[in-house]
């Protein structure tokens, strides 16, 4: 015996249950039906940038996607049978309130759904509305560097342009225009100021400025007798020297023309060129721009003309100075710690306490050089000529003076020797005290005046470079602390 079971579904239920699956048939049949590109069907990953949350776990974002699809088809469902419901019923008759509330009822859960429906499917495009938005906000952002970027670099173009720029005279003759250069050279500076991090390429921009208007016809570096009349009196390669008067003849000059004096009195003198020395003076002040990379700013003045320029104290700290042309410099208090000086022509130069503890002078000719009160520990003079240098008070613990040479016109009174390394040197021209002498190392290579009798730690022999440095270490290790501290 069949046992029939009867569901009773009212009838508006049934007929609106297949209008809403006909309408998703409809609906995916259609959508298969449009034409798509090959590409493969989107990820979860990728629905996770396109909302912007990429921050939330695949797994959170699964459960909850799960969750706003099964309540916008349960939404769905129940607006579309809702629809069919209000769409089937009559009208309700006015004389009966029931039915009336009851249609109002449905009404009313018909806008409640329609509401809820409406959020919930606008909930994804609002999340990638916002997405876009911020997106574009960030672009704004970077639109806004780039376009302040553009009008730096245009500013730093024209300054650079203006730097290099000349005149036309009245004779139909070009000349540099030195007043603009002055001006760019001075918008450079406040470049720098604007943006810290540009220090290090205005460095190196006016570093390739002195340089090359050093080497230019317009700007060469001046010479003196004295210096043509060292060369011959103290000549290298095995030449045969000549004396002072020998060299005067020759030059065809007086032994005045060569003197020392008469040196000092040039170097005194000479008068550097506006824009060069405005060019220097800025070298010198970028390292103490607020924010600036000290260590990043790289100067490089190799065999430029500095002669005469006034350094204003700056900081040219490891600054690249062989063969640089300074006669006359204005060094005092200038920091030149670790710079490179081989072969620097310092004659008459103005060095008054500056600061070049471990500086290079390497071949430098300070002939004529103000040095009192100079910080030159651990410096290297190595073949260093220092003729009527003034190295009074000088502090030149651990200072290494090999190969020096002085004249009886150098001064060294109250330099502080100790720790000082001296080897193949001949001091018997200089009033040096035998305190000096007993707190440095020497070796059998050195010329002592003839009232310093030999220091009892100093071997009698020359020393070869290696044990000399062995035993230089050994000596200084005997020395009180803070043997190497200023003491003035």
């Amino acid at each position: 015996m069949e046992t029939t079971i009867t569901l009773p579904l009212p009838p508006n239920l049934l007929w609106g249950t297949f209008a809403v699956l006909g309408i998703a048939l409809g609906s995916a049949v259609i959508y298969w039906a449009l034409p798509r590109e090959s590409a493969p069907h989107q990820t979860i990953q990728n629905f996770r940038e396109t909302l912007g949350v990429t921050g939330v776990p695949v797994p959170i974002f699964a459960i909850l996607a799960l969750l706003v699809v099964g309540l916008t088809t349960v939404l769905t469902f129940g607006l579309f049978g809702l629809i069919i419901e209000v769409v089937i019923h009559a009208v309700p008759n006015r004389d009966k309130p029931q039915e009336v509330w009851d249609f109002r009822f449905t009404l009313v859960q018909l806008a409640a759904l329609t509401t809820v429906l409406g959020a919930v499917v606008a909930l994804p495009f609002t999340m990638i509305r916002l997405r876009l938005q911020s997106s574009s906000n960030i672009t704004d952002q970077e639109v806004l560097l780039i376009s302040e970027e553009a009008l730096f670099n245009d500013k730093m173009t024209a300054a650079t342009t203006d730097i290099y720029s000349r005149r036309q005279t009245g004779d139909n003759t070009w000349q540099d225009d030195v007043p603009r250069r002055n001006s760019a050279i001075d918008r450079l500076e406040g470049l720098v100021h604007e943006r810290p991090d540009q220090a290090p390429r205005v460095a190196r921009l006016l570093s390739v400025y002195l340089r090359e208007l050093s080497g230019a016809d317009e700007v060469p570096a001046q010479t003196h007798h004295y210096l043509y009349a060292h060369a011959l009196m103290y000549p290298k390669g095995g030449s045969k020297p000549l004396n002072a008067e020998e060299a005067a003849q020759k030059l065809n000059v007086t032994a005045e023309d060569i003197s020392l004096a008469a040196l000092e009195t040039w170097a005194y003198t000479l008068k550097p060129r506006s824009d060069m020395e405005n060019a220097v003076q800025t070298l010198g002040r970028l390292r103490a721009i607020a924010g600036v990379d000290a260590d990043a700013v790289k100067i490089d003045l190799r065999a430029a003309n500095l002669q005469g320029i006034d350094f204003e104290g700056g900081n040219f700290n490891r600054a690249r100075l062989n063969g640089a042309q300074l006669q006359g410099a204005r060094l005092w208090f200038a920091q030149m710690q670790g710079a490179k000086l081989w072969q620097a022509q310092l004659q008459g130069a103005k060095l008054l306490q500056a600061q070049m503890q471990r500086a290079e002078l390497f071949g430098a000719q300070m002939q004529g050089a103000d040095l009192q009160q100079a910080e030159l520990q651990g410096a290297n003079l190595l073949d260093a000529e220092m003729q009527g240098a003034d190295l009074r008070r000088a502090q030149m613990q651990g200072t290494t003076l090999f190969s020096l040479k002085f004249d009886a016109k150098t001064t060294i009174k109250d330099a502080n020797l100790t720790g000082g390394a001296i080897s193949d040197t001949d001091l018997s021209p200089l009033r040096i005290s035998p305190e000096q002498l007993n707190t440095a190392f020497g070796d059998g290579s050195v010329i002592l005046p003839d009232h310093i009798n030999w220091p009892t730690h100093w071997p009698r022999e020359r020393l070869e470079r290696l044990d000399f440095s062995n035993k230089l270490e050994h000596f200084k290790a005997k020395l009180p602390p803070g043997w190497d501290a200023p003491k003035r």
